[in-house]
C-alpha cells in the first residue's frame, strides 16, 4: 500500500519520515546530509521500496506566517523534487517542529531532523483526517 514521505528540509541536513500504510501515523526514518546527488539516490530508493504516493515538505515561515529566505529555499527544493520524481509535493507549515522535538528531548541527536519530519507529517495526516470527517 502506498505511503506518504515527510521531509524536514534544512541547509545542512534533511530529515525523512514515513507514514504507516493506513496513513494514520508518522514515524521518523532517517536523516541525510543536504547534498542533492546523494539525496536524490536515497529518495529514489525510498520511493520504490515504500511505494511513496506523495511527499509532505515542511515549509518554514516567519512568526507572522510571512515568506522568508528559508521559505523560498524550501519551495525551490519542493519544485525540484516534483520535477525529478513526478510526485506531488504538499507544503505543510513546520513552525517550531525542530524546536518542539528538542524541547521534548524525544529523539537522539542523530534523529532530531527525522523526528521533526515525522511531526510535520503527523500534522498533515491529522489535518487530512479532520477534512475527511
Amino acid at each position: 500500500m502506498p505511503r506518504i514521505l515527510g521531509i524536514d528540509y534544512g541547509t545542512k541536513r534533511i530529515g525523512l519520515a514515513l507514514s504507516d500504510d493506513q496513513m494514520n501515523m508518522a514515524f521518523p526514518a532517517e536523516t541525510v546530509p543536504n547534498n542533492w546527488e546523494d539525496f536524490k539516490e536515497k529518495l529514489l530508493e525510498i520511493i520504490e521500496i515504500e511505494e511513496i504516493s506523495q511527499i509532505v515538505l515542511g515549509l518554514p515561515t516567519g512568526l507572522q506566517g510571512q515568506e522568508t529566505e528559508s521559505t523560498k529555499k524550501a519551495r525551490k527544493f519542493g519544485q525540484k523534487i516534483e520535477r525529478e520524481f513526478k510526485l506531488p509535493v504538499i507544503f505543510e507549515n513546520e513552525m517550531f517542529s525542530t524546536a518542539e522535538v528538542l524541547k521534548q528531548k524525544s529523539a537522539p541527536k542523530n534523529m532530531v531532523d527525522a523526528s521533526a519530519a515525522a511531526l510535520i507529517l503527523e500534522n498533515y495526516l491529522t489535518r487530512l483526517k479532520n477534512i475527511n470527517n
